[in-house]
């Protein structure tokens, strides 16, 4: 359960993530342009349009971008949900221990509340 919500939350996250990538952001350049008329394009932009590339290219290869980030989101949450699930399964599996062990907060380890301890209570 833990890893379909963390899957799910991760694919979530996808826009945000991939907007660190080159073709991401040059395709959010070219959706929303610079409207203020004193300020150049970006240099970005100009070098988009010098090569001649079509609008639709680079918001195709954006596109391709986000479904690579979208399906590592997935995969990324998915293992994080299983890490969590894993540490919270951990600590509340108990594990049977067949050795005697004192009680570490009333006990100084000196075994001498044992029955069979050469040094007996006074």
């Amino acid at each position: 359960m833990l890893m379909l919500a963390g899957g799910w939350t991760g694919s979530q996250l996808h826009e945000q993530l991939a907007g660190v990538n080159s073709k991401v952001k040059l395709a959010k350049q070219i959706l929303n342009p610079v409207t203020d008329k004193n300020q150049a394009e970006t240099f970005e932009i100009e070098a988009f349009k010098s090569q001649g590339k079509q609008q639709s290219q680079a918001f195709a290869e954006a596109a391709e971008v986000l479904h690579q980030f979208y399906i590592g989101g997935w995969i990324l949450g998915g293992f994080i949900g299983l890490v969590f699930g894993g540490l919270i399964a951990g600590r509340i599996i108990s594990r049977y221990q067949a050795d005697y062990v004192p009680n570490k907060g009333t006990c100084f380890s000196c075994t001498r509340c044992v029955d069979y301890c050469p040094v007996k209570k006074a």
